[in-house]
């Protein structure tokens, strides 16, 4: 069973069961958050409980996360029933209901932050969402490096066609702060992290030669997508 993690900073389950005892990698740099509150509009069901294959879309987001990040932080709506998820996944329930992406990115932090003190320093996190199943580790692994290779960066985030995307990035526990400073101002947009002055922004090309169809840019947002996502991995598609 995962371990959750609640408004009042503790932990439903002892975090030895869903992290010591876990067959999660014990990475000592690198965590993840996952977003999964959103309101799905446009599948018309909440996308972490689709089937994809022998498992849900959030349960495949985590396992394969899980390869390159631990602990994985799962960030869901309040009242929102979840598939049972792999050791090393912890659950934060939103700390600020209906308040967008962002809101879900400083729950994670804070989570990671109360839950890890002695990694909390220096440690970087992978950020996603649970519509993102072509998870590539050779990228997260990329991003990290380059995150490592500037002390001063707060975060490497990838544009592909003129795009930025906030969660395909690594972040530094360190912008926390101003994380909290911006919503604080009544910021909502996740978007908004990256225009950091100091924010590494790299183009999709850089990663051709480890993801050269950049299916890890793949959200799923509607069922044509959902069906197409499936026939890239042969899933039948009444799955």
């Amino acid at each position: 069973m995962q371990a959750e993690y609640n408004s009042t900073n503790q932990l439903t389950e002892t975090v030895c069961v869903s992290l010591l005892m876990s067959n999660a990698p014990k990475c000592t740099d690198l965590a993840a958050i996952v977003l999964c509150g959103g309101q799905s509009t446009r599948m018309g069901v909440d996308k972490a409980t689709v089937v994809f294959g022998h498992e849900t879309l959030l349960q495949r987001v985590c396992r394969l996360t899980l390869t390159t990040a631990a602990p994985v932080v799962v960030v869901a709506a309040g009242n929102q029933q979840l598939p049972e998820l792999p050791n090393g996944v912890m659950v934060a329930r939103d700390l600020f209901p209906n308040a967008g992406p962002l809101a879900g990115l400083l729950t994670g932090l804070r989570c990671l932050r109360d839950q890890l003190p002695m990694r909390w320093p220096e440690l970087m996190i992978w950020a996603s969402t649970c519509d993102a199943p072509f998870v590539n580790a050779s990228v997260i692994r990329h991003l990290q490096q380059r995150l490592a290779e500037s002390a001063a960066c707060p975060l490497v985030a990838v544009t592909h066609e003129g795009k930025q995307n906030p969660f395909v990035a690594v972040y530094r526990s360190s912008l926390l702060q101003s994380m909290e400073a911006q919503f604080e101002a009544g910021e909502r947009k996740a978007q908004a992290l990256l225009q950091h002055p100091h924010a590494i922004l790299i183009d999709s090309g850089e990663l051709a030669a480890i993801a050269p169809e950049f299916l890890f840019l793949r959200n799923i947002n509607d069922n044509q997508q959902l069906a197409e996502a499936r026939m890239r991995l042969d899933i039948p598609h009444n799955n």
